[in-house]
Order: structure tokens, then sequence, then C-alpha cells
């Protein structure tokens, strides 16, 4: 597998908060579903500035195979579900914007090549 990271060197790391265990199921998501498929595996993760010094954008990158292709091979249900992952996600996300008042979010983006 190849793995890449990329961190903008314009981060200021004294005023960006990340908090514990927001990427890992997001980061074990796409290596268990989207490349576990895959002979050839690319992973990218990019941290960069966003619009001003307090915003940092993460950017998890894989050329698996895509969310709904994984949901077809691992579901045998017709009807669609939210990864457990996911809604784990959702819910630390909240509870981040609630209690410490942390402007969060989440994009999940398809390219098509």
């Amino acid at each position: 597998m190849i793995t890449q990271f990329e961190v903008d060197n314009k981060i200021p790391i004294q005023s960006i908060q990340l908090p514990s265990l927001l990427l890992q199921p997001l980061v074990e998501n796409a290596v268990n579903h989207g490349l576990f498929h895959l002979q050839h595996k690319a992973f990218i993760i990019k941290f960069d500035q966003g619009i001003d010094n307090t915003e940092l954008v993460i950017t998890i990158e894989d050329d698996g195979i895509g969310r709904e292709k994984s949901k077809e091979i691992n579901n045998n249900s017709s009807e669609p579900k939210e990864s457990y992952g996911t809604k784990l996600t959702k819910q630390l996300i909240e509870i981040f914007r609630e209690y410490e008042k942390m402007d969060i979010s989440l994009v999940y983006t398809i390219r098509i090549s």
C-alpha cells in the first residue's frame, strides 16, 4: 500500500486543535471499505490551512472502490444503512460542537477520474 502524508507548512500548530479520535474511524473506513478489495492501494492524508489561521482542512483520499460499491459488497440487505464508524464520528462531532464550541464539518466527496 502506498501511504502519503502531506502537511502544509503554513499551518499555525499553536492555534489549531485536532480532537482526539476524530480521524481514526475515517481513516479506518477508507482502508477497510475502500482499499480492502484492491490489489494496488494508494492512500493520502492532507493537512492544509483553511481560509484563515484558525481553520484546518483535512483530506483523506484513496483510490478505492467507493462508498456505494463497498456497501453493495459488504451489505446483504437492500436497505441502505449508515456505517457504525460514520454514525460514531457524527456523534463525536456533535459533542465537540456542543461542549468544546468547535466548528467541525464532515464532507464526503467522490472524485471521478
